[in-house]
Formats: C-alpha cells, sequence, structure tokens
C-alpha cells in the first residue's frame, strides 16, 4: 500500500498495524509529496510488471465491483481479455448516502445514489474509469487512468476501445 497522506494525516499503522507487523501489506511512503498519484502508480508498475499478469491501481476507499464473476481471477481470465493490454472498468461515483456512522450491511447496499458530480450522460468524455494494466508491458504511465497509453486497451466487456468513446453504464 502506498501512503500519500500528508505528513499530518492519518497513519495506516494506526489502523492496520497487525498486518503490517506479520508482514501481510508492506506500507511505501510517499507522505507530503504534492500530485503523487502518477510517481506512485509508475512506482509500483515498475516495481511490479514482472511479477503479476495484472495490476490494478485503486484509492482505500474505492471498490470494484464485477457482474457475474465470482472473483477476480476468473474474471482477468475471460478469453475475451486475451488480446487486451489494459481494461478500463467505468468509475462511478456514489455519494455516502447521508451515512455517518457506519452501517452493517454491504457497501453495494449502503452507497446507493450516484455522487453530484456523475452527469447522467451515457457518453464518459472526462475519463472516469479505473484501469488494469497487463504486467510485462515497457511504458512510462502519464494519465492517473491510462487513458492516452499507446497500448490496447478495452472495456469491462472485452470491446477494444480508445479514450475517447469509453461508456458509462450507469
Amino acid at each position: 500500500m502506498y501512503d500519500n497522506n500528508d505528513c499530518n494525516g492519518e497513519r495506516f499503522e494506526d489502523v492496520i498495524g497487525d498486518y503490517i507487523l506479520e508482514n501481510f501489506v508492506e506500507i511505501i511512503n510517499f507522505r507530503g509529496i504534492p500530485y503523487a498519484y502518477l510517481k506512485i502508480m509508475n512506482d509500483c508498475y515498475q516495481k511490479n510488471l514482472n511479477k503479476y499478469d495484472w495490476l490494478i491501481f485503486y484509492e482505500i476507499d474505492e471498490f470494484l465491483f464485477l457482474k457475474n464473476c465470482k472473483n477476480i481471477k476468473y474474471y482477468l481470465n475471460q478469453t475475451k481479455f486475451n488480446d487486451c493490454q489494459k481494461i478500463q472498468l467505468n468509475w462511478v461515483h456514489r455519494s455516502d448516502n447521508n451515512f455517518f456512522y457506519y452501517k452493517n450491511i454491504s457497501v453495494i447496499k449502503r452507497f446507493t445514489q450516484l455522487g453530484k458530480n456523475v452527469k447522467k450522460n451515457k457518453f464518459n468524455r472526462l475519463g472516469f474509469v479505473k484501469t488494469m494494466i497487463r504486467g510485462n508491458i515497457t511504458i512510462n504511465i502519464t494519465n492517473n487512468h491510462l487513458l492516452n497509453e499507446k497500448i490496447k486497451g478495452c472495456d469491462g466487456e472485452g470491446r477494444f476501445i480508445t479514450y475517447i468513446n469509453i461508456i458509462i453504464n450507469i
């Protein structure tokens, strides 16, 4: 996990200290570095591109929801992704539904309302996607969502896309 909180912000050690002590989670310090996201993505990708088939860049408050798939491994091993170098999934902002305290229900049921910044249009012209990228590709990541990278991209259904025609399904 990459920690890019401000220097005086909450520390992962305070929340998941046991996992860190057991070497289940490694914390990589990027605290206090302005606009660190691209640096983090490149650092992570370069360190891991030969270790893993796929890498995914998600923030701690984001969730991956794959319809009709029992797990991420099953999803990524589908033949429709054989020729894809990156898979770009819609990134939809959800509101907190005015829940200020924890509710013991699934996040899918808890966060049902769209965020105020989501436009209800069919085309996602702003590039609100999260990207999974294959390992073993030589690339310098230049965009948070890998939109303009010169590698073969497809949507979550395996259709080849360019960053201009990413369709959002709300």
